[in-house]
C-alpha cells in the first residue's frame, strides 16, 4: 500500500491488473471502480423518478454552487438524471458550475459547462431547456475554424465565419462573407455596419452638418421680433423640446398597415413562440405603446419581452430609412426657424423666445410644425414648451403620445413637484438608488432636503444641478453648432484573444476606423486614450450572452503627442505601447476603446496662437506682411532650412520649372557660408536655384565676421517690466511643441542658447512661471527617446538653476518637475 501511494493513477491501475488480489479489491475491478458503484447505488437509493426531464443527462458538479451539491443531486434523481461523483469525460454530459478555473476548463472543453440555474429553470418549465443561455463554456467541434481575432479561450465555441460573429439570435440580416474575409478590419467594418449605437452616434454629427447646410439655403417663415414685442424682451424664455413618438417603430410601420395597432418591438432577433426566442438575449431598441401596455420597455431583453407578450411582433432595423425620415424631421423645423439644436435623430430643442410674443403663440406655432412633420414623414411627434430646457423636456414626457404640453412660468413649481427624480435628465441608476434609499422619489421630496446635505450625498456639481432641476431652473442655452471634443471607436462585443499579438492586431484595425472618422470630421488630435474592459477576477469566462463582455472592470491610460495627428499608424503605435505598459492578461480583454481628444481642425492647424511665433514656414507663399507683423510680436526664426550638411534632408522641394522661381522664394531663406554647404545636394538643384544659393552663401560668408548673430537664433519673446511674459503659458507650451517637431534630431546650439537666455531672464523676475514652464518641458521630453533633447534640457535646467541660486540660494529639484 505504501508503494502504491507513491505511484500515479496509471501506475496503480497497472499494478492492480498484474496483482488483482494484493489489495483485496480485484474481484470488484479495483478499489476506484468499487467506490464508484457504491456511490451510484447510494444515489439510486435517494428516491424514485418523479419526471423524466433530464433523461440521458449525466452531471458532474464542480466547486461551490447555489443550490448546494446535495440539493442538485436530489433534483437530478427526482427528474430522471444521473450524477457522477468524479469527472469521467466518457460518461459526463454536463458539468454544473458557477465559475471554472482555467486549468480545469482545458480538460472540460468538450462538454457543456452550465450554470446551476439551468436545472432549476428546466424543472420550473417542466422540460429540458436549451443550455445556450446558461453556458459557462461552449463545446468546440474539432473541425470548426476560428478567426484569429475571435478565439475563445478555454474551449469557448466560435462561429464558422464572420457572419456568425455577432449573436446568432441578434443579427439575422448580415450577409455571409467569403471565408477569405476573416481579418480584423473586415470584422470591425461589418460590426459597425450593423451596430445601432454606431449609427446613432454618427447620425448626430451628420445631422448637425445637414442642419447647417440646409439653413444656408432655406429662409425661415418666423421672423425675429423687436425686443419690445418678443418674449425675451419681456424677460421670459420659450424653449421647445420636440421628440418623435416611438421613432424606430413609427418608421417601420410606414407602408405596413398590418402593423398598426400591433405590439411591435424593433430588434435584431426574429421573435417567435419557441424556446430559443423566449431565451433570447437580444435587446429591444424601441417598442410601440401597445407593447408598453404589456409591460415591455426599451432596452428589455427579447426573451423576457416574449414571456410578457407572446404575440409580440418583431421587426428588423432599417437604418437608411431612419436617416431619411430624420432629415425630413429637421427640414420641417428649419422651414419655421433656424434656432434649432440637434439632440439626436428624432429629438431637438428650439428657441422661440425672439420669435413669438406669448406662450399661446408658441403653442400655435408648434401645432403647425407637428402637423407639418406628420404630413411630410408620416410619423407623429410630441413636444413640450417651457421657460427652461428641463421644464420643456419634462413637458414632452407628459404630452406623449402625439400631443403637446405648455408650462407657463407661474406653473413651473407645481408642475415640477410631481415629477419623478429618476426621469430627470442625467439621473441614472446609481444616483436614483442613492435617492431612493433616503425616501426621495419626486422633486417635491428633494425640495425638503438642504443643498448642503445633497452635496454631501451626491457631490457638489451633481447636487447643484439636481437642486436647480427640481425648481425648474436650467441655465443651458441653445447650441446651434457644437464643437467636437473627441473622436472615438469602441467595441465591447466579440473580443476574444489568445495572445498579445491578436490584441494589437485588433487595436490596429480599430485605429483604421478611427482614422476614417477623423478624416471625415477633418480633425486631428494630440491626446490618445486606450480604454479596456477586463473580465472580473471571479466572472465566468463566457457570459450568458454569446461573446458578450460580461462582468468587467474598466482600465484606461492616455498619452499626449507633441503634434496632433489622425494617422492610424501613429495612433496604433501609441496604443500598442500603452497596452504593454498596462501589463494585462490579453485573454481577459473583453472590450477595446480608443479616444482621440484635444482636437484641432486639419484645415486650420496653424491658425491658433502659434501664428504669433511662426515666421514664414512655406517659402512658396508671399507672406511678407504676415511675417513682419509676427516678427514684431515674437521674432522667432523658422525651423532649420539651410543647406548645411546636418540638415540637408529638410530642404523644401522646389518647383520643377526654373522659371517659376521668383525672388520671393529666397527671401528669408537662411543660407550658411559656402564652406558649410553640402555639395552633393547643391549639384542636384536646378541651375537657377543653384546660382542664387551660391550668391546668398557668398554674402553670408562675407557678413559672418561682421555679425556674430547665430543663423538659427531664436529671439526671445518680449517681456513686460515686471518680468511677465507677453504670451500665456499655453502659447509658450504650444511653441515648445512646435520646436520639438521642427527639430526632431535635437535643438541647434544657437537656439538652445537663445532660449536659455530668455528663461534666465524670466526666472529673474517670475519664478512661478519659470517652474511651470520647466515642468511642462520635462514632461514633454519624457515621452521622447531622443537623448540629445534630454541632454539639452539638462543644460537648460543647469543655466536656469544658476540664475535662481543667485536670487534664492536654492534651485529647482529635477525630481519635482
Amino acid at each position: 500500500a505504501e508503494n502504491l501511494g507513491s505511484l500515479g493513477s496509471k501506475g496503480k491501475r497497472k499494478l492492480q491488473t498484474r496483482f488483482p488480489s494484493d489489495d483485496g479489491w480485484g474481484e470488484y475491478g479495483g478499489y476506484m471502480e468499487a467506490k464508484r458503484k457504491k456511490l451510484h447505488e447510494q444515489y439510486v437509493a435517494m428516491g424514485s423518478n418523479e419526471t423524466s426531464i433530464f433523461n440521458g443527462v449525466s452531471i458532474y458538479i464542480d466547486g461551490y454552487t447555489d443550490p448546494r451539491e446535495d440539493e442538485l443531486k436530489r433534483l437530478m434523481r427526482a427528474h430522471g438524471g444521473n450524477y457522477e461523483y468524479a469527472f469521467y469525460p466518457s460518461k459526463v454530459t454536463h458539468v454544473i458550475a458557477t465559475a471554472l478555473a482555467n486549468a480545469k476548463a482545458k480538460h472540460m472543453k468538450n462538454v457543456e459547462v452550465v450554470h446551476p440555474k439551468w436545472i432549476l429553470d428546466s424543472i420550473e418549465a417542466g422540460r429540458k431547456l436549451p443550455t445556450a443561455p446558461y453556458q459557462i463554456l461552449r463545446k468546440t467541434p474539432n473541425n470548426q475554424k476560428q478567426l484569429s481575432c475571435m478565439k475563445q479561450e478555454e474551449g469557448g465555441g466560435d462561429p464558422k465565419d464572420l457572419a456568425n460573429l455577432l449573436m446568432k439570435d441578434e443579427i439575422t440580416d448580415m450577409k455571409q462573407p467569403s471565408s477569405k474575409v476573416s481579418s480584423e478590419s473586415h470584422f470591425v467594418a461589418e460590426f459597425y455596419n450593423h451596430s445601432r449605437l454606431h449609427h446613432l452616434s454618427t447620425w448626430s454629427s451628420q445631422l448637425q452638418d445637414f442642419v447647417t447646410e440646409t439653413s444656408r439655403n432655406k429662409i425661415p417663415s418666423l421672423k425675429k421680433l423687436s425686443s419690445s414685442l418678443s418674449l425675451r424682451g419681456q424677460y421670459q424664455n420659450a424653449y421647445v423640446h420636440i421628440d418623435m413618438d416611438c421613432f424606430f417603430v413609427s418608421v417601420s410601420r410606414l407602408g405596413r398597415p398590418d402593423l398598426i395597432g400591433q405590439p411591435i418591438a424593433v430588434t435584431h432577433a426574429k421573435g417567435s413562440k419557441d424556446d430559443a426566442s423566449t431565451m433570447s438575449y437580444s435587446d429591444i431598441a424601441s417598442c410601440s405603446y401597445e407593447a408598453r401596455g404589456a409591460g415591455i420597455r426599451n432596452g428589455m431583453l427579447l426573451g423576457k419581452a416574449m414571456k410578457l407578450c407572446p404575440n409580440l411582433v418583431t421587426v428588423p432595423y432599417n437604418f437608411e430609412k431612419y436617416l431619411e425620415v430624420s432629415k425630413m424631421f429637421y427640414t420641417c423645423l428649419l422651414e419655421y426657424t433656424h434656432q434649432v439644436e440637434v439632440v439626436s435623430c428624432d429629438e431637438a430643442f428650439i428657441d422661440l423666445s425672439d420669435l413669438v410674443q406669448s406662450f399661446e403663440e408658441a403653442s400655435e406655432v408648434m401645432r403647425q410644425i407637428r402637423k407639418r412633420i406628420e404630413e411630410t414623414s408620416g410619423c407623429c411627434a410630441s413636444c413640450g414648451i417651457g421657460p427652461s430646457f428641463v421644464v420643456a423636456r419634462m413637458a414632452t414626457r407628459a404630452a406623449k403620445p402625439n400631443g403637446q404640453r405648455t408650462v407657463h412660468g407661474q406653473e413651473v413649481e407645481d408642475f415640477m413637484a410631481s415629477q419623478s427624480l429618476s426621469k430627470l435628465p442625467g439621473v441614472g441608476y446609481a444616483t436614483s438608488e442613492k435617492l431612493n434609499e433616503r425616501g426621495l422619489l419626486t422633486c417635491a421630496d428633494l425640495r425638503t432636503v438642504s443643498l448642503a446635505d445633497l452635496q454631501e450625498w451626491l457631490g457638489v456639481k451633481t447636487a447643484q444641478t439636481l437642486h436647480d432641476y427640481c425648481l425648474g431652473k436650467d441655465n443651458r442655452s441653445l447650441k446651434i453648432s457644437k464643437d467636437r471634443k473627441s473622436i472615438s471607436v469602441e467595441m465591447n462585443y466579440g473580443m476574444r484573444f489568445s495572445g498579445i499579438l491578436e490584441a494589437e492586431s485588433m487595436i490596429s484595425a480599430l485605429c483604421c476606423e478611427l482614422e476614417k472618422r477623423a478624416l471625415e470630421a477633418k480633425k486631428l488630435g494630440s491626446t490618445i486614450t486606450l480604454k479596456l474592459k477586463m473580465r472580473e477576477e471571479n466572472a465566468p469566462i463566457n457570459p450568458s450572452k454569446y461573446l458578450g463582455h460580461g462582468l468587467c472592470i474598466n482600465v484606461a491610460r492616455s498619452a499626449t503627442l507633441p503634434k496632433p495627428t489622425n494617422e492610424s499608424d501613429t495612433i496604433s503605435n501609441v496604443c500598442h505601447k500603452l497596452l504593454h505598459q498596462l501589463k494585462l492578461v490579453p485573454q481577459d480583454i473583453r472590450g477595446i476603446g480608443i479616444h482621440v481628444s484635444k482636437l484641432k481642425s486639419s484645415d486650420q492647424l496653424l491658425s491658433g496662437p502659434m501664428s504669433k511665433f511662426l515666421v514664414r514656414t512655406n517659402p512658396f507663399q508671399d507672406q511678407e506682411k504676415d511675417t513682419k507683423e509676427m516678427t514684431e510680436q515674437f521674432p522667432i526664426a523658422p525651423a532649420p532650412s539651410s543647406l548645411s550638411k546636418s540638415s540637408s534632408s529638410l530642404l523644401p522641394v522646389p518647383p520643377e520649372d526654373d522659371s517659376a522661381l521668383s525672388h520671393s522664394f529666397f527671401e528669408g531663406l537662411l543660407v550658411p557660408p559656402s564652406s558649410e554647404l553640402d555639395q552633393s545636394v547643391l549639384n542636384s538643384l536646378p541651375t537657377t536655384m543653384k546660382d542664387r544659393i551660391i550668391a546668398l552663401s557668398s554674402a553670408a560668408g562675407s557678413s559672418s565676421s561682421e555679425n556674430s548673430t547665430p543663423i538659427h537664433k531664436i529671439s526671445r519673446p518680449a517681456t513686460t517690466g515686471d518680468g511677465t511674459c507677453q504670451f500665456t503659458f499655453t502659447e509658450l507650451k504650444e511653441y515648445f511643441c512646435n520646436w520639438l517637431n521642427s527639430s526632431p534630431t535635437g535643438p541647434l546650439e544657437e537656439d538652445l542658447s537663445a532660449f536659455s537666455n530668455y528663461m534666465c531672464e524670466i526666472a529673474h523676475e517670475n519664478l512661478e512661471f519659470t517652474f511651470a514652464t520647466m515642468k511642462m518641458m520635462r514632461r514633454k521630453l519624457q515621452v521622447l527617446v531622443n537623448p540629445v533633447w534630454r541632454e539639452s534640457f539638462n543644460l537648460l535646467l543647469e543655466q536656469v538653476n544658476k540664475e535662481i541660486f543667485k536670487q534664492t540660494k536654492g534651485n529647482f529639484d529635477i525630481h519635482k518637475l
